[in-house]
């Protein structure tokens, strides 16, 4: 399994992880260690097909074969997810993952207690808020989702990528709300430490036009 790993075959590393974990009768690092080489055989899967369908862009087959693969992979994360859950329902990185797949499945509802109860993890509490953000967001629940991005930057003093990725989505939602003034606070905070972050430069500048 660790030779087809360092091959970068996942199907097989997979497929030897999971043997040697039967065969331990239940290792949890075995079991943990099958479950990451599934994940990235699945995602190379879909990059794959992702770089067939840019390669062949007319093929209608090829892409009702993406959307396809790409539901049925959200639909497996939110079923491991769960799964992992239910056998350590406190930790609150394994209610992230699923908060988060939920959010992907676009099951915003769902996503909302599981992203709540992860936010006592002190070391992925940022990341957390601002799934959160983005969940109440998608709800149209603006008022909420500048509550979560707030206290977000609260926790955050450098201004590194973590803290552009929330600014910037504070700053969408400003927009969307029709506060141009405070958008464009949140992205000159951006703009002021790094010109080429997405769109803010053109978004910065625009403004004194």
């Amino acid at each position: 399994a660790a030779i087809y790993e360092q091959l970068e075959d996942w199907h097989n590393s997979h497929t030897f992880y999971s043997w040697a974990h039967t065969l331990s009768k239940g290792d949890v690092a075995l079991a943990t260690k099958a479950d990451a080489m599934k994940d990235r055989a699945l995602e190379t899967d879909l990059k794959n097909l992702d770089a067939a369908v840019a390669a062949d862009p007319d093929n209608l087959e090829l892409k009702a074969a993406l959307e396809a693969r790409r539901a049925d992979r959200i639909a497996e994360q939110v079923t491991e997810a769960q799964s992992r859950v239910d056998q350590n329902p406190t930790d609150p990185q394994l209610r992230f993952e699923l908060g988060a797949a939920l959010y992907n499945a676009q099951d915003y509802s769902a996503a909302i207690p599981h992203l709540q109860q992860a936010t006592r993890n002190p070391h992925i509490r940022t990341k957390v808020l601002l799934m959160l953000g983005r969940t109440f967001r998608a709800k149209d629940m603006f008022d909420l989702s500048i509550k979560q991005l707030s206290d977000a930057l609260a926790d955050l003093i450098t201004m590194d990528n973590t803290k552009k990725e929330v600014l910037y989505e504070k700053g969408l939602l400003h927009s969307e709300m029709g506060d141009k003034a405070s958008a464009l606070d949140c992205f000159k905070q951006i703009y002021e430490v790094d010109y080429g972050y997405r769109d803010v430069a053109q978004r910065v500048e625009s403004s004194y036009a």
